[in-house]
C-alpha cells in the first residue's frame, strides 16, 4: 500500500510541475528548475495524466489492503484497473502478460522461466540501450562470458573491438554505406590515412573532398618537388 501511495505522490508532483511549465510556456525538454508560484495557479486536467504500477507477480497483499472491488481485470491478460484513494491506476503484472512480441521488453523481467525465454527469443533491440539490455539478460541468465555492466562500458568495449577488427577489412568494406565527407570530418589527417595505400586513400573522392580539412603542409607532403615547382610557375604565369 505504501508503494501505491508513493506512486500517487509522484503523480501530484508531476502534475504540478507540468502545470507550471505549461503556464510559463516552457519548451518541451526544458530542465530549468521550477519554483512553485506563491499564489494559486491552474492545474492541468487530471484526466491528462495516467499512473502505471508495474509488478512481476500479482500484488495480493496490496489488493487485500484495498476496499473490495478496487482491483478489476481488463480484457487484456495481465492488465488491471486499480483504485487507490481518488486515483485510478493501471496495474501491469508481467508474469501474466500475453506471450506476444510487443510484450517482449516486459517479459525480459518475468520470473516465470518459460515466459522469460519466450520474451528473450522474440525481443528485438531498437537502440544501443536495448542491445545492452539484451546482452545483460543473456549474461545473467545464461552466464555467457564477461559482460559490460554499464552502457559506458559497452561503448568502450565496442570501440576496442572495432579497433582490432577494422584492420582485417579491405578499404571498400570499411567505407561501405558511409558518406566520404562525413567519414573524413571525424578523423585527424593522420588517422584518415593510416593503413591505406595511396590509391585506396583517394578512391571514390573528388579533389575537393580529398583535400578538405587538410592544412597546406599536409596537402603537399609526399609530392614530387618538381611537380610543386611546376604548379607554382604556372600560377605565376597566369597572374
Amino acid at each position: 500500500m505504501w508503494a501505491a501511495e508513493e506512486l500517487n505522490s509522484h503523480y501530484v508532483t508531476y502534475r504540478k510541475l507540468a502545470s507550471i511549465r505549461a503556464l510559463r510556456h516552457s519548451p518541451a525538454g526544458d530542465e530549468t528548475p521550477v519554483a512553485e508560484p506563491r499564489k494559486a495557479y491552474p492545474l492541468l486536467p487530471a484526466e491528462d495524466f495516467r499512473s502505471y504500477a508495474i509488478a512481476t507477480r500479482f500484488p495480493r497483499k496490496l489488493v487485500k489492503q484495498l476496499p473490495p472491488g478496487s482491483c478489476q481485470k481488463t480484457q487484456k491478460a495481465g492488465i488491471y484497473h486499480l483504485r487507490v484513494g481518488t486515483r485510478d491506476l493501471r496495474l501491469v503484472v508481467i508474469n501474466q502478460l500475453a506471450l506476444h512480441p510487443r510484450n517482449a521488453p516486459w517479459g525480459l523481467f518475468a520470473t516465470d522461466e518459460a515466459h522469460w525465454r519466450a520474451a528473450f527469443t522474440s525481443y528485438r533491440p531498437r537502440s544501443d540501450l536495448g542491445a545492452h539490455l539484451h546482452n545483460l539478460m543473456a549474461h545473467h541468465r545464461f552466464g555467457e562470458g564477461k559482460m559490460a555492466h554499464t552502457y559506458e562500458d559497452m561503448k568502450r568495449e565496442a570501440r576496442d573491438w572495432l579497433k582490432s577488427y577494422l584492420p582485417q577489412l579491405d578499404p571498400e568494406e570499411r567505407l561501405e554505406g558511409l558518406d566520404p565527407e562525413e567519414v573524413l570530418r571525424r578523423f585527424d589527417p593522420e588517422a584518415r590515412l593510416k593503413g591505406l595505400d595511396p590509391e585506396a586513400r583517394l578512391k571514390g573522392l573528388d579533389p575537393e573532398a580529398r583535400l578538405k580539412g587538410l592544412d597546406p603542409e599536409t596537402r603537399l607532403k609526399g609530392l614530387d618537388p618538381d611537380v610543386i615547382e611546376a604548379w607554382l610557375k604556372k600560377q605565376r604565369n597566369d597572374h
